[in-house]
């Protein structure tokens, strides 16, 4: 019987050192900043997390033993779900012919030139009609004739640039 018990144990252990070799994939996303001349952590989170106070957790994640004390060019990894949020708008650039703005839980309306749109907007062309929209990120969208579009989601993470 000892001899059953020995490849089991062979088997647990090979499992669990390859735990330790393979941990986990990070569930959470990240965003690398590049650290700056005078740059802090805590001078950090204030521009950059939800909640300033969460520089321990990036004191943590980032193995920093000096927080006021940072390496200019050092990369610290910010938990995605730490960032600041907002929810941003778009813009519309340009329009030409009949195209409407329907507003979530609204009624519709025609779309012009400078329109903000906001999340859960529906933007819709007509025949030989095209509008154009400007996203945050710089992104731009153009819209060509019998169109319909449905703004899902626009977020902008703080000060990172990420939309």
């Amino acid at each position: 019987m000892l001899h059953l018990l020995f490849p089991l144990r062979y088997v647990t252990a090979l499992i669990l050192g390859l735990q330790l070799v393979y941990p986990a994939a990070a569930a959470e996303p990240e965003w690398l900043y590049a650290v700056n001349p005078g740059d802090t952590l805590i001078g950090v989170a204030a521009d950059y997390l939800a909640n300033p106070n969460d520089w321990h957790q990036l004191q943590k994640l980032n193995d920093i033993t000096e927080p006021r004390r940072l390496l200019p060019g050092a990369k610290l990894r910010l938990p995605v779900a730490l960032l600041k949020r907002e929810i941003v708008i778009a813009e519309a650039i340009y329009v030409q012919g009949n195209v409407t703005r329907t507003p979530k839980n609204g009624r519709p309306q025609n779309f012009i030139a400078g329109a903000r749109l906001e999340v859960g907007d529906i933007i819709e062309t007509s025949a030989d009609a095209s509008a154009s929209m400007r996203f945050v990120d710089g992104s731009r969208l153009l819209l060509t004739q019998n169109t319909q579009v449905t703004l899902a989601e626009m977020t902008l993470f703080g000060k990172t640039g990420m939309a």
